[in-house]
């Protein structure tokens, strides 16, 4: 009886857990939904009462251009044609500085020397902005599209190398020795040591060169490209008619949220079996 009674309040303990979870969470979406909808009726009030839709678009003014951008209108062409040729930009520079990145940061965190020799470069690469390298490489290949990928990979890379190269510093000494006493092939260290426990480094420097990326592919359009998200955003920019450049950042953002849950979230799920 004793036995069943510690069972009952055991149970009881899990359910009262479980309703507090639940609670918690309810809590944390109302808060969430609600500071949303505040900033809508903040913005809303603030719009009536400058007045000007130009300078300071109502919601429901930004809602409908990015319901048009959503149905494919543009003022040039198609809006998918402009998003499809950024895309194509951010990701010819990401795939490059992506691999480069990686393989440079592996060597980076196996070898000092090699650390000591490429690391103040990357911070160099870091620290030179998006614009600095749009108006260089502008001048080196004109406006075109090596210039949008350049500027991404320039940018990339050293990102990718710095974070993978903690990764690989980090990875612990007593796996490698197991693997060495059972005379583990290189294809096998690889396989079941370093790319699992690399992964989650792997996986946070795409985010991060993705999101580089497009702010930095947006950046070369602005400047100097004549087509794409970012020059849809310099024409209206020059209109000076900010409802159309809000609609457009929120299609960016409409975008970057189904890389993250088609991409990076499935990805992630999947390669939860792989465990160090």
């Amino acid at each position: 009886m004793k036995h069943q009674s510690n069972v009952v309040d055991t149970s009881i303990l899990d359910f009262e857990l479980d309703l507090k979870d639940k609670g918690s969470m309810r809590k944390a979406f109302v808060l969430r939904t609600g500071s949303i909808i505040l900033f809508l009726i903040i913005w809303y009030v603030f719009s009536i009462i400058i007045d000007k839709a130009r300078i300071l678009p109502s919601p429901f003014l930004v809602a409908e251009k990015l319901f048009s951008l959503v149905l494919g209108k543009s003022v040039f062409g198609l809006s998918y044609v402009h998003l499809g040729v950024t895309l194509y930009r951010l990701f010819a520079g990401f795939i490059a500085g992506f691999f480069v990145g990686s393989i440079l940061g592996i060597l980076m965190g196996r070898l000092p020397r090699i650390y000591d020799l490429l690391e103040n470069v990357a911070w160099i690469f870091i620290c030179v902005p998006a614009v600095i390298w749009s108006f260089i490489l502008l001048i080196i290949f004109g406006p075109s599209n090596i210039t949008a990928m350049a500027v991404s990979f320039a940018l990339i890379t050293p990102k990718v190398m710095l974070n993978v190269a903690a990764g690989t510093k980090s990875f612990p000494d007593d796996l490698l020795e197991m693997a060495h006493s059972y005379n583990a092939s290189p294809w096998m260290k690889a396989r079941d040591m370093y790319i699992p426990y690399l992964l989650p480094y792997f996986l946070s420097s795409a985010r991060i060169g993705l999101s580089t990326g497009l702010q930095i592919v947006i950046v070369a359009e602005l400047v100097g490209i004549n087509s794409g998200i970012g020059y849809m955003i310099d024409y209206w920019w020059r209109e000076f008619w900010l409802g159309p450049i809000i609609a457009w950042g929120l299609f960016l953002v409409i975008t970057g949220v189904i890389v993250e849950y088609a991409v990076f979230r499935t990805l992630e799920k999947k390669t939860q079996k792989w465990n160090v």
